[in-house]
């Protein structure tokens, strides 16, 4: 599977091109959503990273997604943070974990009728903080820098990550959606909250 250098950083590697922007403008805005469909996004994405941390035994402080007031409001900030405690377990399942988030978007677009190239480049953009974290954990404890898209096994390409997400989603895929629903109900949970709505994940 082909992975494309992006316009802007030819070091940042996506699996769909970048666009070419005609003015300069944001990847939130380049995603044509409404203020319910950027929450919804956000908390989708928070909610598939807590509910896999949880299944990987990762201690989950609390989780979270901002409000937004308008459709007018699409800066750059993160709409979401899933704060994890210290974790010294399999690291399999934690990458797995990183790799939700943008993965579960990218299912829900698909699913809501929404995906198109263009935002499904602009959520891969948007988890480049997940990516960053991951890349780190491999380079210490596996000793390999990450590829993109050269296998879709092992634990050292980003397709290999996107592959086990993508397989664990399949699993827990309504947990997400029902946390997903009592984060935009509430905004914020804390972990005991999170595990018990999710389904009683560990």
């Amino acid at each position: 599977m082909r992975w494309y250098p992006n316009a802007d950083d030819q070091t940042v590697l996506t699996r769909h091109p970048s666009p070419v922007a005609r003015e300069t403008t944001t990847t939130r805005n380049l995603m044509r959503f409404t203020t319910q469909q950027h929450q919804r996004s956000a908390a989708i994405h928070e909610a598939a990273h807590t509910v896999l941390f949880l299944e990987a035994g990762a201690p989950v402080r609390s989780v979270l997604i901002r409000v937004l007031r308008s459709d007018a409001d699409t800066s750059g900030d993160p709409l979401g943070t899933t704060d994890i405690g210290p974790y010294s377990d399999r690291l399999e399942p934690f990458l797995t974990a990183l790799a939700g988030g943008e993965r579960a978007e990218d299912r829900w677009m698909r699913e809501a009728g929404l995906w198109d190239p263009v935002r499904a480049w602009a959520s891969e953009r948007h988890a480049l903080h997940d990516r960053d974290y991951a890349r780190r954990l491999v380079r210490k404890y596996l000793k390999r820098d990450v590829t993109c898209g050269i296998t879709d096994q092992g634990w050292t390409d980003y397709l290999a990550l996107h592959t086990a997400a993508d397989r664990a989603l399949d699993r827990v895929w309504e947990n997400v959606l029902t946390l997903a629903d009592a984060l935009l109900e509430r905004h914020h949970l804390t972990g005991e909250e999170a595990a018990r709505i999710a389904g009683g994940i560990r």
